[in-house]
């Protein structure tokens, strides 16, 4: 499976920048899969070390352009369309990657095969297209502090994903997490409804 998503070098190990980085953007390999020499304890610690740092301001950068894209369609007019405003900014977005691709990737081949395929297109409209469309069009009709808050089910959604679709065992303590984080996550949801409706109820 990995051999389809992502460049290996002759000995079958992923080859990895120096940020950690695969040839997919996004995903970050440390450990005995990037060479021969991490079967060394204090390498591969070393190596866990940077991914996970390179991992942790890859998505941090992303979350700041969500925050600064949720500013500026929450303070567009109402009359301007959502899915013409999610094409626009997906081709303004991409023009600049494009041609940063083509200067810092042009030695790297891309291997067009059915799995790589299928993630491109899933990605590319359900992963990208409609999120942002259904994000930017909930946005403008509800409160976004409150609307923030399912981006806590994200790990809830990732647990379930290892367990239905790669058989991963779930213990005491993962379930533990998940039951708090929903109850935090109801919780706070019961009482941000309660208070809008108090609030719209007047004295």
């Amino acid at each position: 499976m990995v051999r389809q998503l992502v460049r290996l070098n002759e000995h079958s190990f992923i080859m990895v920048d120096h940020h950690n980085q695969t040839s997919l953007p996004g995903l970050f390999a440390a450990g005995d899969v990037t060479s021969h020499l991490c079967e060394q304890i204090l390498i591969a610690i070393g190596e866990g070390a940077r991914a996970a740092q390179s991992a942790y301001d890859y998505t941090l950068v992303q979350r700041l352009g969500l925050a600064v894209s949720t500013i500026i369609v929450k303070r567009m007019p109402p009359q301007i369309d959502v899915l013409a405003l999610t094409a626009w900014q997906l081709i303004a977005g991409s023009l600049p990657l494009l041609a940063a691709s083509a200067v810092a990737e042009r030695g790297s081949a891309i291997v067009w095969s059915s799995v790589f395929i299928a993630l491109l297109v899933f990605l590319a409209l359900i992963g990208t297209a409609l999120a942002n469309a259904v994000w930017y069009w909930l946005i403008r009709r509800e409160d976004v502090g409150r609307l923030t808050l399912f981006f806590f089910l994200v790990p809830v959604l990732g647990l379930g994903i290892a367990a239905l679709a790669f058989g991963e065992t779930l213990g005491p303590r993962e379930g533990t997490g998940v039951t708090l984080m929903l109850a935090g996550i109801g919780a706070v949801a019961w009482e941000s409804w309660h208070g809008g409706m108090s609030a719209h109820a007047g004295p």
